[in-house]
């Protein structure tokens, strides 16, 4: 199962998500790096829908993860995860087999459950939640 987006400056970022990892591509297919997430992660793997912070520079990764429930916050430069946001449940803010994800322009987080068919949005400064997410768009 891939998923992927292309990035402002043209690179794809492709989700394995059954060998838990992100490769990241030019256009024409040239390897550039790849980000290992949640490597012991079992059956579906870790990785699924993959998107951007809205900043012009696009500065982290956001990570759909259906068997761990939760969103993976990526710097994009070097992969290494510096937040991460939710956990197995069927409450708001909680998932149920997250599945896709994508982010507007002004920074709302849209996520979609597999399991739970429903679909939750994350709106920043309202919330914890969107406290963390602004935190998150603060770091050099």
């Amino acid at each position: 199962h891939l998923t992927g987006n292309v990035s402002n400056e043209g690179l794809v970022y492709a989700a394995d998500r059954n060998a838990n990892r992100i490769h990241v591509t030019t256009k024409e297919g040239e390897f550039q790096q790849e980000f290992v997430v949640a490597p012991n992660t079992g059956g579906g793997g870790s990785t699924g829908g993959v998107a951007f912070s809205p900043d012009q520079d696009q500065k982290f990764l956001l990570i759909s993860d259906r068997m761990n429930n939760k969103i993976w916050f990526l710097n994009r430069t070097n992969g290494e995860i510096v937040s991460e946001l939710g956990h197995t449940g069927e409450n708001g803010g909680q998932f149920f087999g997250l599945h896709m994800i994508a982010v507007d322009s002004v920074g709302n987080i849209y996520t979609g459950e597999v399991d739970s068919f429903r679909v939750q949005r994350f709106v920043p400064g309202d919330s914890a939640r969107g406290k963390l997410l602004k935190k998150l768009a603060e770091i050099p």
